[in-house]
């Protein structure tokens, strides 16, 4: 073969690695933006489905919140992962008189939804 022909060759080889590989990267940056908005995702579910039951089980509750309710309470609360809120968590559950859990379950609440990423 005639080095021309071989200098195109290699020309449209180097050409279509170089496309190949920027085809990569740019799968490769998308792929890593849909893991982070995957994890947002599911860490904003965890936090409606607690809200949510929060708000069912004790803002609407008519009596006494049931031992199984506080424990899918304190199970999604855990699921969460979250210390902001588990330690919010913890000074509700643990308040005393009614001011007291009026108020940190307006600060949970509030919590909650500041939390929330979009």
């Amino acid at each position: 073969m005639s080095p021309i022909i071989n200098r195109v060759i290699i020309i449209v080889l180097i050409s279509v690695v170089v496309i190949l590989g920027g085809q990569y990267y740019s799968l490769y940056k998308d792929l890593q933006t849909q893991k982070s908005l995957n994890q947002i995702y599911q860490y904003n579910g965890k936090m409606l489905n607690f809200a949510k039951l929060f708000i069912a089980k004790v803002i609407m509750a008519q009596g006494d919140v049931s031992f199984e309710d506080r424990l899918k309470l304190e199970n999604a609360v855990r699921n969460i992962n979250d210390e902001t809120v588990f330690e919010q968590w913890q000074r509700f559950i643990e308040a005393e008189t009614e001011s007291q859990v009026g108020e940190n379950a307006k600060i949970l609440l509030e919590l909650l939804v500041n939390k929330i990423t979009y």
